[in-house]
């Protein structure tokens, strides 16, 4: 149905009564490798995800990152900008996805001033981001120099 493929074929939660695939990963595209891999964190009763795409088209150009400051004075700016707000358009609307939508539109605004999006462009395309397992190995991802493939592997 609409192109949509299930690439995870793996038990996702797994209890001492029973093993399910009750956490996906759905694609649209399969045209490239693809290898998925569970692994247990220890921080819930599921386990991570890891996906791995092979892509046929490597990365040009620089690559660039996004990040917001969450410092304590943004946090008190954006809890004081919530708390002056009149909410009475949001309450007074019959019309419940209306309230909803200026509810969010008002969020959002505070949101994305308090805490701006900050672009900055990553010098080096090396990056190895480990994560530590419940039986105290790591999760390891490469980022490959010449490619946008990256490789996920026990250590």
């Amino acid at each position: 149905m609409n192109n949509l493929t299930n690439i995870v074929k793996s038990p996702t939660r797994i209890s001492n009564q029973s093993s399910s695939l009750i956490d996906v990963m759905i694609i649209n595209n399969t045209e490239n490798e693809t290898f998925t891999v569970n692994q247990n964190l220890g921080y819930s009763d599921h386990l991570a995800q890891l996906l791995y795409i092979k892509t046929k088209n490597p990365i040009e150009g620089p690559i660039y990152r996004h990040k917001r400051l969450f410092a304590e004075k943004n946090i008190e700016e954006f809890q004081y900008s919530l708390h002056k707000e009149n909410w009475n358009e949001v309450t007074s609307s019959d019309e419940p996805n209306t309230s909803f939508n200026i509810f969010m539109d008002t969020f959002r605004y505070y949101f994305n001033t308090a805490f701006p999006l900050t672009h900055y462009r990553r010098l080096t395309r090396k990056c190895v981001i480990a994560h530590p397992c419940v039986d105290g190995s790591r999760i390891s991802a490469f980022s490959c120099t010449t490619s946008n493939t990256r490789v996920f592997k026990l250590v």
